[in-house]
């Protein structure tokens, strides 16, 4: 009755709030001439959104100043500073105003606090202190934590010699990585958090002290073209009071990140995160090519979506390919985006020969219900079976019986019956699991 279910189960649809604190300069639309800059969407800068902020700044009455951007996100800007006050350099993420007064990533942080001690934490990124910040967009909530290095997404690519090379770690990488990742949400969901958002560019990589450096050896260049965008101008050519006079290019310390025996990863990113007892307060945020069927037919939703994220992510680190992979989002709603993703996960997952006609009549029927009437069928709908895809893409250092193996825990995993699928704590008992060494990088 599996395929019923998918078939017959309605797909609600969320819109996040826009309220402001203030009211907007203008009505919603563009302000600004484009930006070729690979930095954060200009608009976002408006009462309720970014903080402008530029380099050589000070924050929190000049305890931190702004030395170079790390990141960016819809919700956010992440900063290196230094920390006058403790003389060490950290990490600062600055929220939308809009997103700052119940900020819900600072309710999870302040949950696990008192649990910093226990087995997991370690691979959890700790929050240092938070302090609120009034600029002309309203007022941002700061969140402190530790420098860290780039995610697992931008190292990875290090890894690749040619644009038709998979991006992947080394096998030994790869699978210490996973099972960090593992105690860190067996950690997460011991204490009732759900991340909701486990995704490559969620995992990052710590680096050795970098409290020596000078802020020379750390700050961005602001006299190369590279390091920030042109002049922020707007279209009608007035002075614009709520945007930066540049934006900032992201330069995360990939230079400074070694990847020798005893490196460590910590789950970051706490922003969609949810405790049990709040769960319908708070919407996934996981990415479509991660979302678990039960998020995508019903909305309901447990701890189990961030196991089946985990093993979307167990693929493609071993096989440097997404196990489901959304072709292009441009131009599609979130329900379009959902359906291309049911129909690749029945082709993946539910081999021909067993189940042709449930496959067949589910595609038939999303066919028929008018979604795909003004474009053609994705790609994706012809992906190969799981087993089939591990078997070609696995690593050469895997023998066939591990990749046999890991093929069976892939299906243990990605399993349609949340309540089947093992938790965290399961995982690190199973056998290939337990073969991973740990003991370089255990606290």
């Amino acid at each position: 009755m599996e395929w019923v279910l998918l078939v017959l189960s309605l797909v609600f649809h969320y819109v996040p709030s826009t309220n402001t604190l203030i009211r907007a300069p203008v009505e919603f639309g563009e302000r600004f001439h484009p930006i070729d800059a690979a930095t954060e969407w200009i608009e976002d800068y408006r009462p309720g959104g970014l903080h402008p902020i530029h380099l050589g700044d000070a924050l929190d009455r000049n305890r931190y100043k702004i030395l170079r951007k790390l990141g960016y996100g819809s919700f956010s800007t992440v900063w290196l500073a230094r920390d006058a006050q403790e003389s060490r350099y950290v990490a600062i993420k600055v929220s939308v105003s809009r997103a700052s007064e119940a900020n819900n990533e600072l309710r999870i942080f302040e949950h696990l606090a008192p649990h910093r001690d226990e087995r997991g934490a370690e691979w959890v990124i700790e929050l240092l202190r938070s302090f609120k910040h009034e600029g002309p967009n309203g007022r941002h909530l700061c969140l402190v934590f530790p420098v860290m290095g780039p995610c697992d997404y931008t190292l990875r690519t290090k890894f690749s010699t040619h644009w038709m090379q998979p991006e992947r770690f080394p096998l030994w990488i790869a699978k210490s990585m996973l099972k960090q990742l593992l105690l860190g949400l067996s950690f997460l969901h011991r204490n009732g958090v759900t991340h909701t958002d486990i995704q490559p560019g969620n995992i990052l990589f710590s680096l050795p002290n970098i409290n020596f450096l000078r802020e020379s050896d750390l700050k961005t260049d602001i006299t190369q073209s590279e390091t920030i965008s042109d002049p922020v101008e707007r279209l009608d050519g007035k002075v614009d009071l709520w945007s930066p006079r540049y934006t900032a290019v992201p330069q995360p310390l990939i230079s400074l990140t070694t990847l020798e025996p005893g490196f460590t990863v910590r789950i970051s990113d706490m922003g969609g995160a949810s405790l049990i007892a709040a769960a319908s307060d708070t919407i996934p945020l996981t990415p479509v090519a991660l979302r678990a069927p039960e998020f995508i037919l019903t909305k309901s939703w447990d701890m189990s979506i961030d196991i089946w994220s985990f093993g979307c992510l167990l693929f493609e680190s071993l096989t440097g390919t997404p196990l489901f992979a959304i072709a292009s989002t441009y131009g599609l709603t979130e329900e379009e985006m959902n359906d291309d993703h049911l129909v690749q996960l029945i082709s993946v997952l539910w081999s021909p020969p067993r189940r042709p006609s449930c496959a067949m009549v589910t595609v038939f029927l999303v066919l028929l219900s008018g979604r795909y009437r003004d474009r053609p069928p994705p790609p994706e709908m012809e992906t190969l079976p799981l087993e089939t895809s591990l078997e070609r893409e696995a690593p050469p250092e895997m023998d066939t019986a591990e990749v046999k193996a890991v093929g069976v825990l892939l299906r243990e995993i990605l399993q349609y019956d949340p309540a089947k699928r093992p938790t965290a704590a399961d995982l690190l008992n199973h056998p290939w699991f337990q073969a991973i060494r740990e003991s370089e990088w255990e606290a």
